[in-house]
């Protein structure tokens, strides 16, 4: 496989031969006998969306936690994107929707975020076959929940990026530091990864070492991984030094960000890419992906402040060529959930929840059939528990 053809294949609905539930029910539904189409209790009808009240969104909230972590969660904690592909970028994303605080912690999704942080510190790579530490390939699923090492990723960068975010957002819903404090090598194993991935010319990361592009996608996600870790470092390692370093870490991937990925002179939009040669791939805003979507990673991830006149000139931008996402109106089949996300970062509520009933009437009535994944569901608690709190969490 191609590298970035995994996110290509997801983010299009272009599927490859033995990929996802397009081919395969889930490994829960096979071994359980749990059927993935479970019927649910309808909170509220489309007419009511823009009435809906904190309770029925965290009900809604903790019924998909309950999805992910019965449907695609393995006995031995790892999280598939609900068929038999287990790709940790995708896990770490879904498990952030499971340590939200809405209406309280939920002990079902803390245990399953717990499993799969140990599932993940196990399989870190020390090295990999290119020779770096801290990174961890794509596996694959039997139907008897054993798993088969495919020896390769989609991104060297992301994945650890993610779990650090992951992992700080699991110690602040639970306070649990013992986990952190046991596993300080391996996270600075990240840290490590996400270094080597960096060119030091400009800071930014490639996507793998045989594979030399840097995604504006990727370089966000770093962006926040080494902001996350270096909280970690800080606040509950005690590493003044390592966190400091992180923090640096950060600012240089964001100069990189800015120096290199935004277009500038009028355009008014990120290259979504730069190859080895330092040719820069601009946007077509008629593209979904990785055009439109690379545009809303800046404010997602935090590297642009919501607030500021680029994140509005572009979130308006993305209105006008897209005006259908809230009601799911879009090219692709998937729900892309994180564009809810975006859309409260941007104080649009009435859209946000407008988009969470569309993808319940399409997906979670439904029992969550293709394309929903692991991913999306985490953005779609996110989302949820934004806006019961009233502001976004993420």
């Amino acid at each position: 496989m191609q590298p970035r053809s995994l996110a290509i294949a997801l983010l299009t609905g272009v599927l490859m031969p033995g990929l996802f539930g397009a081919v395969a029910p889930p490994l829960s539904s096979m071994s359980t006998g749990r059927s993935a189409n479970t019927s649910r209790t309808l909170i509220f009808s489309r007419v009511e969306a823009a009435t809906l009240d904190k309770e029925q969104l965290a009900q809604l909230l903790q019924d998909e936690q309950h999805w992910l972590a019965t449907e695609a969660q393995l006995p031995s904690g790892a999280i598939t994107t609900g068929s038999s592909r287990i790709v940790p970028y995708f896990s770490n994303i879904g498990a952030f929707g499971l340590v939200t605080t809405v209406p309280q912690v939920n002990p079902e999704g803390i245990e399953a975020t717990r499993r799969w942080l140990d599932w993940f510190v196990a399989h870190l790579n020390r090295p990999d076959r290119f020779g770096l530490n801290g990174t961890i390939y794509d596996y694959t699923a039997a139907v008897d929940g054993s798993v088969t090492s495919n020896d390769d990723y989609d991104s060297a960068d992301s994945y650890p990026a993610t779990f650090a975010t992951l992992v700080l957002r699991y110690v602040k819903a639970t306070g649990d530091t013992t986990w952190v404090k046991a596993h300080s090598d391996e996270l600075d194993l990240l840290g490590q990864a996400m270094v080597a991935s960096q060119d030091p010319a400009d800071g930014l990361t490639w996507a793998k070492p045989n594979y030399k592009v840097k995604y504006l996608m990727d370089n966000c996600e770093v962006y926040r991984g080494f902001v996350d870790l270096a909280a970690l470092m800080a606040d509950v390692i005690g590493d003044a030094q390592k966190a400091s370093y992180y923090r640096q870490r950060a600012e240089v991937v964001k100069a990189g960000i800015e120096k290199k990925l935004w277009a500038g002179d009028g355009r008014g939009y990120y290259y979504y890419a730069m190859d080895q040669r330092g040719v820069r791939l601009g946007t077509n805003w008629g593209t979904w992906y990785p055009d439109q979507m690379a545009q809303l990673w800046p404010v997602l991830w935090g590297v642009l402040d919501p607030q500021s006149q680029r994140a509005k000139e572009l979130w308006a931008r993305f209105n006008k060529v897209a005006p259908g996402w809230p009601t799911l109106e879009r090219d692709d089949s998937f729900a892309s959930a994180f564009v809810g996300l975006v859309a409260l970062k941007m104080g649009e509520r009435e859209r946000a929840l407008t988009f969470v009933d569309a993808v319940k009437a399409r997906f979670f009535d439904r029992g969550n059939p293709w394309p929903w994944y692991s991913a999306d569901a985490g953005w779609f608690m996110l989302l949820l528990e934004s806006l019961v709190k009233g502001e976004a969490t993420f």
